[in-house]
Parts: structure tokens; sequence; C-alpha cells
């Protein structure tokens, strides 16, 4: 996947706990970019974080989302079995986990994360920046 898929306009998403990021949660909220990055509080590691239904996703597929960011440690749930994870991977597309976002307010910013370049990789350490 070329890293120039991880640079562009990014939307802020905040996501009120416990909701889950479903297809009716996405429809009045997503605009018309390449980049989401969801809010859910991460910073909270006292509870189960809310994550991703499947129509969810596929909303995001449908949308042409190509990249989703998030402050929490993971983007499924703890019963999913990584299926949301398969899912985005399925479909190329890129997922950044433990954003750090707690300053952050909703909104669009310019996105630009780069991750380190690992030989044989699948997943690898990355600086993230939003710029306003």
């Amino acid at each position: 996947m070329p890293i120039t898929q991880l640079i562009g306009k990014a939307q802020i998403i905040e996501v009120p706990y416990p909701q889950t990021v479903t297809d009716n949660f996405l429809s009045s909220r997503l605009k018309n970019i390449k980049i989401a990055i969801f809010k859910f509080g991460g910073d909270r590691l006292d509870r189960e974080h809310p994550y991703f239904s499947i129509k969810g996703v596929r909303y995001l597929i449908q949308k042409g989302i190509r990249v989703v960011g998030t402050d929490n440690f993971n983007i499924d749930s703890k019963t999913t079995e990584w299926q949301i994870h398969h899912m985005m991977l399925g479909q190329e597309m890129m997922i950044v986990e433990t954003l750090f976002l707690e300053k952050v307010l909703p909104g669009v910013y310019e996105f630009i994360c780069l991750p380190l370049l690992i030989k044989g990789g699948e997943a690898s350490p990355a600086r993230a920046l939003l710029i306003d």
C-alpha cells in the first residue's frame, strides 16, 4: 500500500461512550473524505472500549474510506475475533491505532502518518500528525 494513502484530509469524529460505530451513526456524521479518525476516549483503560459494527465497516467501505484511525488499542470488540480488522484489511484499508487525540476537537484536519518501513512487516510504529 502506498504511503501517500496515509496523507490527506482527515475527519475527526467523536464517539461518545458506549456508542458503537454503526452505519446509522456514520450516515449523519461522515463527510466526503478518505481518512476517518475516531475519537473514542482511548485514554480510558478501565472499561470496555467502543468499537465498530460490521454494518459500520461496510458503510466505511461503501463511502471509499482508505484509512481508519482511532485512539483505542483495538478496533474490534472483544467478541469479534479480529473480524473488523480482516474486513478492513481485506479492502486494503489502513488502520492506525492508539493515536493521542485527548486535546483534538472534532473537525477536518490535514493528516500525515509516517510508519517505519519494515521488511516483511505487517504492522509498524508510526508518527502521526494533524495540522489545523
